[in-house]
Order: structure tokens, then sequence, then C-alpha cells
């Protein structure tokens, strides 16, 4: 189970997440036509999951200590699906916002 201090700091991670999106938006706003369109709807998207991760912070640092571990779970997995659409978004708009 994650030290209480681990899951206090992981709010902060969220932060890179946000600076990240707007730097997308500030991309996504240079690109023309139907690409623009599918880039915005991709960061949409994209901060659903960064939203989500919130929700799971949150529920872990609010969690009774014997939840920590599946609240812990909760929040990597969160982590991992976030990354994931990050790699596949920024793969898109280096293609021009094609799917």
């Amino acid at each position: 189970m994650p030290s209480p201090t681990r899951i206090e700091a992981r709010p902060a991670e969220l932060y890179p997440w946000d600076a990240y999106l707007d730097r997308l938006q500030v991309k996504a706003a240079t690109t023309a036509g139907s690409a623009r369109e599918q880039a915005e709807a991709a960061i949409t998207e994209f901060r659903r999951h960064r939203n989500a991760l919130g929700e799971r912070l949150h529920e872990a640092t609010s969690a009774p200590a014997d939840a920590g571990s599946e609240a812990g779970k909760a929040v990597e997995a969160a982590r991992d699906e976030l990354a994931r659409t990050a790699a596949e978004l920024g793969a898109r708009l280096e293609r021009g916002g094609k799917a």
C-alpha cells in the first residue's frame, strides 16, 4: 500500500498534465479544417481521462486506510490510461489531427 505522503503528493502530478493540455489546445488552434475538429475532439477525450485521474486521486486521499490498496490500484490504472491517451493524441497531432 502506498504511504500516505505518497498519495497526498500525487495531486501535484496533475499540474504538468494541465500544462500539456494548454499546449495541445494552442497547437490545435493553429490547425485548420477537419483536422482541427478532430484534434479538439481528441483533446476533449484526453481531458476526460485527466479528470478521471483527478477523481481517482481525490478518492485515494480520502479513502480509509484499509481501502488504500484498491484506491492506489485505481489511481495507477487512471494514470496509465492518461499516459496512453497522451501518447495517442501526440501522435495524432503530429499527423495533422488525423486518426
